[in-house]
């Protein structure tokens, strides 16, 4: 935190849409993304001077997604999720806006 506030630093946290809204019979995961929902807000209003992001990805392309639609007893189809390349450009947005602005939440789905 002391390096972060010298170089009047940027944080951003990968959330999920877990963080924004609950799912049945996921309470933990829910539970512990709206703490992190909670961390970045605290942060954002305990340290003024850093520039603090919150990315609320939708399902992304990912080995996680693809277990979870088997343990849902669902077909994986790649084309319903982000790629992780979608994500990372989002976050690169929120890194590159310029000093005078702050991105304070990201939301992206997929279409």
């Amino acid at each position: 935190l002391p390096a972060l506030r010298r170089a009047r630093g940027q944080v951003i946290f990968i959330n999920s849409g877990g963080g924004l809204r609950v799912s049945p019979g996921m309470a933990a995961y829910s539970a512990s993304k709206f703490a992190l929902r909670a961390f970045a807000d605290s942060l954002r209003q305990d340290e003024p001077e850093l520039r603090v992001t919150t990315v609320f990805p939708g399902r992304t392309d990912t080995e996680m997604q693809r277990q979870l639609i088997a343990f849902e007893g669902g077909e994986y189809d790649p084309s319903k999720f982000l790629r992780p390349s979608t994500v990372a450009a989002a976050v690169a947005t929120a890194v590159a806006t310029p000093t005078d602005g702050a991105v304070h939440e990201v939301v992206i789905r997929p279409r």
